[in-house]
């Protein structure tokens, strides 16, 4: 029998040694990664090929010894055969430029070999962090899965930083990663597909959606698609100053909790049928002398949505799109306290489309929208760019079909 005193102290000192023990593991991760910067060779510019071939030594040689021959042959402007001591620095410098010579190519091919060595090196480690990633990823465990998440997080930085290592297959790479952090996203919002409690889901949703953002902002993976389509989002998502050219997917997707763009320069998304439970708001920084400051380019702004704030932002009907009407709907369901509206609230925005043909500029007269929607009063001009042109927003009551849905 263990008395309770020392059950407890045991458990605080195992539990004491835990909390040293980290900072200790991340000392020596940092240690690690130090001891490779430090090993790793510094990057020559290349030699040209024709100073790698084996007969170069012998032709500087060659030149070396022609040239002191001639100034030995014409030391102290009179010409005369050189001594026996000319002819002996002719030849030291003759060997000289042949010693020099060969150890600059061996030089180098060492070099070359060690730097061959290392992008070996940074290939394996790459694979075996992905392997262990991949493992951690599928595990039971909340800290297992962010540590998984923070691995894969540091593949794309390895890929970001040795671009001559993955020259070929770095934006493969990069998409594989993305792609799988999206597909985690998703199947953390699944109840049935994990033993993590909400909370834990939540945040490392939180967590995998900044990486993301940041990277599609101007990083790495600009330009990629981001599939977060059929997702249940299970934390407040805040988006703020995001430049980018990737196309971000939200088809039948689920917000739970308020969403925030802020500041957006330009965004590409797919959201017209995603289902918004909490505020969305979009605040921008648009304004009648530039339209397009902040624009989204859109499919259709989305139709289930409790309360929105649009103010100071442009949307643009994706080119394709079937119609150029941006189509809001208005729904008006009742419970046990009665009916409610759901509420969309528009400030200084624009609604556009692109010119397929970029044709010439127009204006147009914004005009105040009221609450029934059929009175309204002009309050400015603006101009567009001319690879823009002007579109109209229908506001659609669909009260009575979500009336019968719900029935």
């Amino acid at each position: 029998m263990v008395p309770a005193d020392d059950e407890h102290k045991s458990a605080n000192e195992a539990e004491k040694n835990t909390s040293t023990r980290r900072p200790l593991l991340e000392k020596l991760k940092f240690w690690k990664r130090c001891k490779q910067e430090d090993d790793k060779p510094a990057r020559l510019t290349p030699m040209p090929p024709c100073l790698m071939k084996w007969w170069t030594p012998l032709l500087v040689a060659f030149l070396l010894f022609a040239l002191s021959f001639i100034c030995a042959l014409g030391w102290g402007w009179q010409w005369h055969w050189p001594s026996s001591n000319a002819m002996e620095l002719c030849m030291t410098i003759t060997g000289a430029g042949l010693a020099f010579s060969a150890w600059q190519q061996r030089s180098h091919e060492n070099v070359t070999h060690e730097q061959n060595r290392f992008d070996d090196n940074q290939r394996n480690e790459f694979w075996q962090n992905r392997e262990s990633a991949h493992a951690l990823l599928n595990a039971n465990s909340y800290a297992q899965q962010h540590e998984a998440v923070i691995r894969y997080i540091e593949m794309s930085d390895h890929i970001n930083k040795f671009k001559h290592i993955f020259a070929n297959s770095g934006t493969h790479h990069q998409e594989a990663i993305l792609t799988t952090l999206c597909a985690h996203v998703r199947k953390l919002g699944e109840t049935e597909k994990t033993t993590l409690s909400e909370l834990e889901r939540a945040h490392l949703q939180e967590v995998i959606i900044k990486q993301i953002l940041q990277r599609i902002n101007g990083g790495p993976w600009n330009r990629l698609q981001v599939d977060l389509s059929e997702t249940h989002f299970l934390t407040e998502v805040t988006i703020s100053d995001l430049n980018t050219e990737s196309i971000i997917y939200l088809n039948k997707s689920t917000f739970d909790h308020q969403v925030s763009i802020k500041a957006p320069s330009k965004i590409t998304v797919y959201w017209e049928d995603a289902e918004f439970h909490g505020k969305l708001t979009i605040a921008g920084t648009s304004s009648t002398d530039e339209p397009t400051k902040s624009i989204i380019h859109h499919d259709n702004l989305p139709h289930k949505i409790d309360v929105a704030m649009f103010q100071n932002v442009a949307f643009s009907k994706i080119s394709g799109s079937a119609t150029q009407t941006h189509n809001m709907a208005i729904v008006e369901t009742s419970n046990e306290h009665g009916s409610q509206h759901s509420s969309r609230y528009f400030t200084n925005c624009y609604f556009i489309r692109r010119n397929d043909h970029f044709d010439a500029s127009y204006t147009l007269k914004l005009f105040y929208l009221s609450r029934s929607t059929t009175q309204s009063h002009s309050i400015c001009t603006a101009y567009l760019p001319e690879s823009y042109s002007w579109a109209t927003i229908d506001f659609q009551d669909q009260s009575r079909t979500h009336t019968q849905s719900n029935h």
